[in-house]
């Protein structure tokens, strides 16, 4: 069975989305102990591929897993399951629910995150946001393109 790596493209200096982070690798490491977490820093501007690429050639995961720092989604390990199945790419969420401060920070105090207050609307998420589970051999033939510079 290939092995899993969780790549998490990251840049610190904001308070709260440190704090949703060190919560979010938390909860990986003790769900999913034989995953290997990967902390991918990204360069100044943002450009998510210039984080995330390098780290997937350092790592020997045959499944790899781009996960947002600030994200969670209870349908992670079926995404695995699914690529480890043959899917070419699979992705654990449809709709975004994006919390506020208020929300996040009861939800790091163990409450539910259903039925926190957002910072915006729900939406459909994006392949390639979020997370996204694909094989290795995948994202290094279609890697993440690297014009898209920012957030967001």
């Amino acid at each position: 069975m290939p092995g899993v790596a969780v790549v998490v493209p990251w840049r610190g200096g904001c308070p709260h989305r440190e704090r949703a982070w060190a919560w979010v690798r938390a909860r990986l490491a003790t769900e999913h102990p034989d995953w290997e977490i990967i902390e991918a820093p990204g360069p100044e501007p943002w450009i998510k591929s210039l984080a995330v690429m390098p780290a997937v050639e350092r790592c020997s995961a045959g499944i790899i897993v781009v996960h947002d720092a600030d994200v969670i989604s209870a349908g992670t390990t079926a995404a695995v399951e699914e690529v480890r199945a043959g899917a070419p790419w699979a992705q654990p969420h449809e709709i975004v629910h994006r919390l506020s401060e208020e929300g996040t920070a009861a939800v790091l105090a163990g409450a539910d995150p259903a039925g926190q207050p957002l910072a915006e609307r729900p939406h459909q998420g994006m392949q390639g946001g979020g997370i996204v589970v694909l094989p290795r051999v995948v994202i290094q033939s279609i890697p993440l393109d690297a014009a898209f510079v920012g957030w967001g």
